[in-house]
């Protein structure tokens, strides 16, 4: 008996030394395969009591700069790991690697997960030889993609939002259902049968697409848009069953029903991108007075246009819900409104970033001040005109905040002096500046305007429209000349800028009045003034 008893207590304290995973948890390594976005991947994963595990750093790491990239980091003061969804995954190494089976390693994860900033509570967590595993399913609820199983495979398939891997009987299926339903639902017989929906805006422009069964093996998709003033353009689509490519023509129309402008393409459905200008393999007419119009970018737009439209109607016709543009090859970038959130995206990002290094270089290169706060002063004498040139860029602070501004002072060889100022955001593109003229010696302007700076518009052809003016010189013709050296001014400052930002400021060379959103074309017209 004693012998007996001894024995169950050295069992007890054995089992107790040994982890709580080998007592509670069957973990294996899986088996199963991981595909994402058709492509099969290799990575470290478990099976825990019949779920399948997946480590956290490798989602990220297959999920990059796709739509559904996510960051993680950890947060030393909050004691979590991070999920970023949207930022760029940074790898640390050791993603997508296959070692040494590390299931006896496994126990529940007691790390606390945040999600941008606030926690959550219903992930299944294993800590796993010092890594995080989480259940795919439970990723994709939370960060937002597509979780399939195929069991003949015993395959895991990912699909991103917006993916366009169809194969090609998802494609034709999804052409028959439209196919189908067009026939069903059309309310006309011009070229076939076609449908229209239409639409008519507060601006007095109107528009109508059309889905024609053209009985000849395609589908048009047809976007009409009529402008206020009476000219229209016309998109069309050909989606065709088996074919890679579509066959799309893009015509505008002006004083007449023949186009004074085609183009036509065969446009990629996995490369189309709203945002880019569109590539012509044929191009036909001109059209008088419109030689300016960009055509090519205009048409990428209206494809685009078309896109999201057809993507409406396959979202709100019961018929058509299990179709969407996606079964056809086309991707987000196809899509107008998406391709201009994206683009948008890109522009707040890449001006947020200009502000902030441009803000730190001048901190840090402050040579000399204006009206007190530090600042980085380049001057140039312009020896043919005789005039002195002084550019300011300041890093200034105070109770009120920071500020990025630009000062400008152009002294003639007579004396007289322009001076200029622009304070630059990190999120608006429309900036304050003002412009003051200074009689020869004097310390106070004779003359003083503010205005606002719109640096989508902004241009050196044409004069500023003053807010408010003061001043002496009020009302005389030195007041409308004003409008015209404030735009030389501003014009001249900025052309500056994108020289030091150019050659001067490193490592921020990549930075300049783009990403503020001017135009260098618009700009240097001001040096015909200037001159």
């Amino acid at each position: 008996m004693k012998k007996l008893l001894c024995l169950a207590l050295c069992l007890c304290l054995l089992l107790a030394t040994l982890p709580a995973a080998a007592l509670a948890y069957d973990v294996v390594l899986s088996p199963q395969k991981l595909m994402v976005n058709g492509q099969y991947y290799e990575c470290e994963k478990y099976n825990i009591d019949g779920a399948n595990y997946f480590k956290l750093r490798d989602i990220a790491c297959l999920l990059n700069e796709t739509a559904n990239t996510f960051a993680v980091s950890w947060d030393p003061d909050a004691g979590a790991v991070i999920i970023a969804p949207g930022f760029p995954y940074e790898p640390v190494g050791g993603e997508l690697i296959v070692g040494a089976d590390r299931s006896a390693t496994a126990v529940p994860s007691a790390q606390t997960v945040w999600y941008l900033d606030a926690p959550v509570d219903d992930l299944s967590a294993f800590n796993i030889g010092g890594n995080n595993f989480f259940k795919l399913r439970d990723l994709g609820n939370l960060i937002g993609f597509d979780v399939d199983y195929d069991s003949a495979t015993n395959t895991a398939i990912v699909e991103t939002l917006g993916y366009a891997g169809k194969n090609a009987a998802d494609k034709a299926a999804a052409f028959q259902t439209l196919w189908d339903w067009i026939a069903a639902n059309a309310d006309r017989d011009i070229m076939g049968k076609e449908y229209d929906e239409t639409e008519d805006y507060a601006n007095g422009d109107s528009a109508m697409l059309s889905l024609i069964d053209t009985e000849a093996g395609t589908i048009a998709v047809v976007l009409s848009y009529v402008y206020a003033n009476g000219d229209y353009d016309r998109t069309w689509i050909y989606l065709h069953p088996e074919a890679d490519d579509y066959y799309a023509v893009y015509s505008y129309y002006a004083d007449g029903d023949e186009p004074g402008f085609t183009g036509t393409l065969e446009l990629d459905p996995a490369a189309f991108d709203a945002a880019k200008s569109t590539e012509f393999f044929d191009v036909e007419g001109e059209l008088t007075g419109l030689q300016g119009y960009d055509f090519w970018n205009w048409a990428s737009v209206s494809f685009g246009c078309t896109l999201a439209w057809l993507d409406e109607v396959f979202g709100e016709v019961p018929g058509l819900k299990d179709v969407s543009v996606y079964d056809f090859g086309f991707t987000d970038a196809g899509l107008d409104f998406r391709a201009q959130e994206r683009a948008a995206t890109a522009r707040a990002e890449a001006q947020s970033a200009a502000y902030y290094a441009l803000f730190a270089w001048a901190e840090a290169n402050a040579n000399d001040t204006v009206e007190g706060y530090p600042a980085y002063t380049k001057q140039e004498l312009l020896v043919g005109a005789g005039a002195n040139v002084s550019t300011s860029l300041v890093a200034a602070k105070s109770d009120a905040g920071e500020a990025l501004a630009l000062y400008y002072t152009y002294t003639y060889d007579t004396g007289d002096t322009d001076a200029a100022y622009l304070f630059l955001g990190s999120e608006s593109q429309t900036y304050y500046a003002g412009y003051e003229h200074y009689a020869p010696g004097a310390s106070e302007p004779d003359f003083y305007g503010s205005f606002t700076v719109d640096a989508a518009s902004f241009n050196g052809n044409y004069p500023v429209d003053f807010d408010e003016t003061e001043g002496a010189k009020v009302g005389t013709d030195f007041a409308v000349s004003a409008r015209y050296l404030a735009t030389c001014s501003i014009c001249d400052m900025l052309l500056q800028l994108d020289e030091l930002c150019q050659l001067v400021v490193t490592p921020h060379e990549a930075y300049g009045i783009a990403d503020f959103g001017f135009s260098t074309p618009r700009l240097s017209t001001a040096e015909l003034y200037l001159n």
